[in-house]
């Protein structure tokens, strides 16, 4: 994890390289970026016959200083590392002298996904979920300095922070990196008198710093590129928000080559914009994630005195700090962790927040979990993108009709997602083989999504296990919804339907909108009748009427939850749907026997997964196969043969 770095010989970079030779007696190679093989004499000198650029100078009569003025630009223009190394001064946070820029870890894993978007030309685009000091700033702000010093002229500039003081260090760490600016001389001016516009005048690139306290000197006109710096803290201002502000910002940079857009923040929280926009990077990929964890910070270690000391901690390693280990953290990081947390007088939760070791630890509001975190890493092992999105439709949106034609059409976008398709075999039928399982929503966007999905229990006849097939997830009437729900059962080879008819509030003793669904799967029943009935059968001989659908109540939410949990637990049931683990890992217990998801976040997947793993492991009877035409059976050469 810390192996030796040198940025001026190219080791130990996160980029791709390869050896390079300037001289004939130089014994150890420069690791130059691959990138630089596009220039001519680069190109020239590695596919020749003569190991350096001194014997190629020589053998093509090429001057060799001019030569290696060449290699040097190059590397100046290529090799971010080496320019941020023998360009820029930072203040050293031990005391003393400033000191060059030279990349720790966690930089590096930050640098390695910038440098992969600006050398394929894609717009720079990446949420930075931060632990502490360890200088992911410093690194967005010299990066978007490189641009704008190395490549591109009239490329302007924005620097947002959540208060005043955080903007005032940053113009002092850019005005120092464009003073001591090595390569050519270079000025950091106000623009037409303007306090919080700078303007680097040799190369007209406007820099423009303000902070969310004063969002009227954030000007988000012509720009380039922006550095949103610690979003998680800021806070709405009259007439304000930060999320309409941070959208005129985004809504003015061009999605083209050398534009950037970095938003960073250490957690505050769930259900703030940074929340929400990092959870969103994690589903689409429209913003590349980077997180760095405490134990990628060299100084979060601390040495053993000897080997007896090491072994000592081995022996003694908590649940919890062989977690760490399994996630990554070095022996010497465990070490200092347990040490910080004495600090902390074994606040894990503080701890978390602090140094998180992962994003559901950062993001975390409490150490009230539900599913333990090492369940559902083990149940994310399963989680892979699916085969396709769209949608599916019938005749109609809703009624009768909507059962006719009913087909799946394949998008780039829709709110079904298909990691199988339904089987069918002409021979056979399997009983019991699909589940479909349904939690109810809202219409608006800020409330639960109405979510459908299709399990296979196929592979439970040979002790394998149910397999998650479909997703349908969105905003949607209710109306559409029970029909919506029955197109996919028809689908599934006319699936055992479990639909959830209400969601009662836990502070009240009131239901939410889904009530309404009371009476859609009466309308339903009508016309599909393999529905969850809750009434006891021998009540229905006796007179009472079937009453349908799954009620969530007081007894029956903690039912399925822990069938969820349990299944997560035993890898008794793969569930692919990313977006399940991620609402598992802010479920929580709230106290007096109340769940949920922790403030601002949802759980309807985790409603309709506990539904999933009740019914496939505890409630539906075995798959059963039935042959549909007699299998022919005759004597071949003496044996059987089976068709």
């Amino acid at each position: 994890m810390f192996s030796h770095y040198d940025p001026i010989m190219g080791e130990g970079s996160p980029i791709d390289r390869f050896d390079f030779f300037y001289y004939k007696t130089q014994k150890s190679p420069v690791r130059l970026p691959a990138t630089m093989l596009g220039i001519p004499h680069i190109q020239s000198i590695v596919t020749s016959k003569h190991k350096s650029a001194e014997a190629y100078a020589e053998a093509e009569g090429i001057d060799l200083t001019k030569l290696l003025q060449t290699i040097h630009e190059g590397r100046l223009d290529f090799d971010f590392e080496y320019w941020a190394f023998v360009s820029i001064l930072i203040k050293n946070k031990d005391g003393g002298n400033d000191i060059r820029f030279k990349l720790n870890n966690g930089q590096r894993k930050l640098l390695k996904e910038l440098m992969r978007m600006f050398d394929k030309k894609l717009p720079i685009r990446i949420i930075l979920l931060k632990a502490r000091q360890w200088g992911g700033s410093t690194l967005t702000q010299v990066f978007m300095f490189w641009i704008q010093a190395r490549h591109m002229k009239n490329w302007n500039s924005l620097i947002a922070a959540h208060q005043n003081q955080a903007s005032t260090n940053i113009r002092a760490m850019l005005r120092k990196a464009v003073t001591n600016y090595p390569w050519e001389p270079l000025s950091l001016t106000p623009f037409e008198g303007t306090q919080n516009i700078k303007i680097i005048s040799e190369r007209a690139n406007k820099i423009t710093i303000g902070s969310m306290q004063t969002p009227e000197s954030i000007r988000s006109d012509d720009i380039a590129m922006a550095h949103l710096s610690e979003v998680g803290l800021w806070r709405k201002t009259e007439g304000k928000k930060p999320e309409d502000l941070i959208q005129s910002i985004l809504g003015t940079i061009d999605m083209k080559p050398m534009t950037m857009v970095v938003m960073e923040s250490t957690a505050k929280g769930v259900g703030n914009f940074f929340h929400q926009s990092w959870t969103e990077a994690k589903r689409t990929g429209s913003y590349t994630p980077v997180f760095v964890a405490w134990y990628e910070i060299e100084k979060y270690h601390i040495p053993f005195a000897d080997e007896i000391e090491r072994i000592e901690l081995i022996k003694t390693l908590s649940t919890d700090e062989f977690d760490l280990w399994e996630q990554g953290a070095t022996l010497e990081g465990i070490k200092w962790y347990r040490k910080k947390l004495g600090e902390y007088k074994g606040d894990r939760v503080s701890m978390c927040s602090e140094f998180p070791s992962n994003d559901v630890e950062a993001f975390q509001s409490s150490g009230a979990r539900f599913f333990p975190m090492r369940v559902i890493a083990q149940a994310r092992r399963f989680c892979k993108p699916p085969l396709f999105r769209g949608d599916i439709y019938g005749d109609a949106n809703k009624g009768p009709e909507s059962l006719n034609n009913i087909r799946i059409e394949k998008a780039n976008e829709g709110n079904l997602s298909v990691w199988a398709m339904p089987e069918t075999f002409p021979d056979v039928k399997y009983e019991n083989r699909y589940l479909v399982t349904l939690d109810i929503g809202g219409r608006s966007k800020e409330s639960d999504e109405s979510v459908i999905k299709v399990w296979d229990r196929f592979w439970m006849m040979d002790a394998g296990l149910p397999e998650l097939v479909a997703t349908w997830a969105g905003h949607i009437d209710f109306d559409h919804l029970a029909w919506k729900a029955v197109q996919l059962c028809k689908t599934y080879d006319n699936a055992f339907f479990i639909p959830e008819i209400n969601k009662m509030r836990e502070d009240t003793s009131t239901f939410d909108e889904g009530d309404q669904f009371y009476t859609l799967v009466d309308e339903i029943i009508g016309h599909y009748g393999n529905i969850f009935c809750r009434t006891n059968p021998e009540q229905i001989i006796k007179g009472m009427p079937a009453l349908y659908g799954f009620h969530m109540n007081a007894q029956t939410k903690p039912m399925i939850l822990n069938s969820l949990n349990a299944a997560y637990r035993d890898d008794a049931i793969m569930n692919y749907d990313e977006r399940s683990m991620d609402q598992a890992d802010s479920f929580e217990n709230k106290g007096n026997g109340k769940t949920g998801a922790v403030e601002g976040a949802h759980d309807d997947h985790v409603i309709v997964d506990g539904l999933g793993a009740w019914g496939c492991l505890d409630y539906m009877p075995p798959v059963k196969m039935i042959e549909l035409k007699p299998i022919v059976r005759r004597k071949s050469a003496g044996n059987i043969a089976s068709f």
